[in-house]
């Protein structure tokens, strides 16, 4: 039974970190700064030694890649299992804060969970390679029932075959073939180039609303936004006044704590709202608008905050929010 869950979490794993690696590359090659290389600097070298140790140590036998693999899901798994229980404890008390964010309670309880779950499969699957001292086999020990040896040999499995160093010490170093390394950079370009062609540009201005990743009203046009990092977001659009607060109405596009019709007043002296154009380095323009005339919507809880403005004037729609 162990084995079968060890190839089950070794296929969750390999999925999700190639997936990780991907959507990386992906949110680089579209925003294309220096922030975004920065981010892939750091977080792209963890999954692939993550998705390389749990391969080995799974479809190779490998005692230490196994090890590995239980130590680095094990101790941040702990670690986001206890942020998740403190979540829980906030949102059982009532905190209106954590009742917002309960969403992200229940993602970091599942992430914990089966993190801690499959670092100890491989802690237990390292065990118990120790234990045995089984060498890797050069044949699979799955025997085909209708794939005969002339489809074995076209596809030559992974596990088929092995690629063993010796090292300075005498002891063997598992490597993966060429063949699999290929496959492995074929399956990121793969994905990444599909998350490149549906991935949303991070700003862009005077389109339609079912090029923006907002929920907007249904007659929302001209629209112009900006996509910025920690959920930082500007956009505007044109739409008339009942329109506009039907909109808000139904939350602004977010969840906010209360009845959005408590935070909506109309404007009674100019305000100042954050336009798009301040936020990204692709939009030319002015970084905010004055509005004098029309309505205002401000919601804050600590140093969140989910702005909005309708300038009665220019039917034009005005949209902020920041969250740090």
């Amino acid at each position: 039974m162990l084995p079968v869950l060890v190839v089950g979490g070794s296929v969750i794993v390999l999925a999700l970190t190639i997936c990780f690696v991907s959507l990386v590359i992906a949110a680089f090659i579209v925003n294309r700064d220096g922030l975004s290389f920065f981010g892939a600097a750091i977080s792209i070298p963890l999954p692939l030694v993550l998705a390389r140790r749990q391969y080995l140590g799974t479809f190779r036998r490998d005692e230490t890649s196994a090890s590995l693999v239980a130590a680095i899901l094990l101790v941040p798994g702990s670690l986001v299992l206890i942020l998740s229980v403190r979540a829980w404890v906030d949102v059982i008390l009532g905190n209106p804060d954590a009742i917002q964010y309960h969403d992200g309670a229940v993602l970091l309880l599942a992430i914990g969970s089966c993190a801690v779950g499959i670092g100890w499969l491989n802690l237990l699957w390292s065990k118990r390679l120790h234990a045995f001292a089984a060498p890797v086999p050069k044949r699979s020990p799955i025997r085909p029932f209708l794939w005969r040896k002339w489809l074995l040999s076209c596809l030559e499995l992974p596990w088929q075959r092995q690629t063993i160093d010796t090292s300075s010490q005498g002891e063997a170093v598992v490597r993966l073939s060429r063949r699999e390394r290929l496959m492995a950079v074929g399956c990121v370009a793969a994905i990444t180039a599909g998350l490149v062609i549906y991935y949303p540009l991070p700003a862009a201005e005077n389109v339609t609303r079912d090029k923006v990743p907002f929920r907007l009203p249904p007659n929302a046009t001209d629209v112009s936004y900006c996509n910025g990092y920690n959920e930082m977001a500007a956009f505007e659009f044109t739409i008339d006044e009942p329109a506009f607060m039907e909109w808000v109405r139904n939350g602004v596009g977010f969840p906010v704590v209360g009845t959005p019709e408590e935070f909506l007043k109309p404007i009674s002296t100019p305000v100042e709202m954050q336009r798009c154009y301040g936020m990204n380095w692709r939009l030319v323009g002015p970084s905010s608008v004055t509005i004098a005339n029309g309505w205002y919507f401000r919601w804050r809880s600590a140093d969140d905050g989910v702005y909005a403005a309708f300038d009665r004037n220019t039917n034009r729609a005005y949209y902020s929010r920041h969250f740090h």
